[in-house]
């Protein structure tokens, strides 16, 4: 039986589901693009802008972030003087009061 979606690679077929989309359709429809679009109320996208100061985490990917240690200090972290020298910021884009700007 063909993909329903594509009806050029065969489906899938699962005991619990039957048959399913073929892998690369539902590999593409988990994929997120420029052209998704995420619906929320006013008041949410407000309120991501008001409280972004709290969504800061002390650290990304190892690298110790610089926007936390100017808002909270280091006291809540353990870190090395080296680290607080070399931090960087490191949540710039994606802060979610970045994604509602006026």
């Amino acid at each position: 039986m063909k993909c329903v979606t594509c009806k050029v690679n065969d489906a899938q077929f699962f005991p619990q589901f039957g048959y399913v989309a073929c892998k690369d359709c539902r590999k593409k429809s988990k994929e997120i693009t420029d052209r998704t679009f995420e619906f929320m109320p006013e008041h949410v996208k407000e309120e991501r802008i008001s409280h972004k100061e709290h969504t800061i985490q002390p650290f990304r990917d190892g690298q110790y972030s610089k926007e936390y240690h100017d808002l909270y200090g280091s006291s809540r972290v353990q870190v090395t003087e080296e680290e607080i020298k070399n931090a960087k910021n490191v949540w710039d884009r994606d802060l979610p009061g970045d994604f509602y700007k006026k």
